[in-house]
């Protein structure tokens, strides 16, 4: 009766190396010979042998109630959801399966600045600076400067804005 249990990070950026922990528990009363351990390797993800397919780590023995641990170690390609699985098998029966999910969570940010491309001297401009995420992870503490050109003059901003002389 072999049991397996993986551990990991939830989160992880892209380009991140992350280590993923494997116990396989043999809960019956009789060894369990011929082990094989399998970790499947989606695309986007990256180990020591190159990238997706997967690697088998072999267990010669686990005896009644031993628990047997191992670590992997990957890097995320790129963002999105990785789900990990990890299959057992042996020579003296039926295998177990566990796996894990990890959000490969990416900042990706859009900035558009809009507003009129002619004014009059003595007129008042306005522009907009609009700030998107168009990534799968929260994005925060972000600062944005623009800089204000030579012969205007600050007004006023939204949004919390704020203008700094010293720049």
């Amino acid at each position: 009766n072999l049991q397996c249990r993986v551990s990991g990070p939830s989160n992880i950026r892209p380009g991140q190396t992350f280590d993923i922990g494997v116990e396989v528990a043999n809960n019956g009363n009789g060894d369990a010979t011929a082990v094989v351990l399998q970790i499947d390797i989606p695309e986007g993800v990256g180990h020591g042998e190159g990238a997706g397919g997967f690697i088998e780590f072999p267990i010669d023995r686990i005896e009644p109630g031993q628990t047997i641990s191992q670590s992997f170690q990957f890097t995320a390609i790129g963002p999105g959801s990785i789900r990990r699985a990890c299959g057992l098998s042996s020579a003296d029966g039926p295998g177990g399966s566990c796996d894990i999910q990890i959000l490969a969570a990416e900042v990706r940010l859009r900035i558009v600045k809009d507003g009129r491309g002619t004014m009059f001297l003595g007129q008042q401009g306005e522009y907009q600076i609009a700030v998107g995420n168009a990534g799968n992870a929260s994005a925060t503490n972000i600062v944005i400067e623009d800089a204000l050109p030579a012969g205007l003059r600050f007004v006023s901003a939204s949004d919390g804005g704020q203008w700094d002389g010293s720049k």
